[in-house]
Formats: structure tokens, C-alpha cells, sequence
């Protein structure tokens, strides 16, 4: 299994997903040029310090 499919990884993802959805009204976008393990921390970064203007400002 590699690291692109850690389980653990992506139920993170899933959960970080509904959270952001909820908070902001649409789905986190961002473009990886690595691992999904590395978006784990820019996620809960704009999950818990951004404003859904910010958000749209950057999408």
C-alpha cells in the first residue's frame, strides 16, 4: 500500500472535507504536488484559521 492510499489518511481527509463544507458552504480545492499525508496539515490550517471570504479569495 503506499502512502497516496493510507486509509487512515483518508478518512482524515473525509472528516477534514465535511468540516470545511460546513464551515464554508463548498469543497476545499488545492493543488498537491506530493503526498495526500501533506495536505492533512494545510487543510486543518484554513479549516481553523481561515474566513469563507478568504476562502473564495484563494479558490
Amino acid at each position: 500500500m503506499s502512502v497516496e492510499e493510507d486509509p487512515a489518511v483518508m478518512d482524515r481527509l473525509k472528516e477534514l472535507n465535511k468540516l470545511y463544507e460546513e464551515k464554508y458552504g463548498f469543497a476545499f480545492l488545492v493543488f498537491v504536488n506530493g503526498t495526500q499525508k501533506e495536505i492533512v496539515p494545510v487543510f486543518e490550517k484554513r479549516l481553523n484559521e481561515g474566513t469563507r471570504e478568504g476562502e473564495l479569495q484563494k479558490a
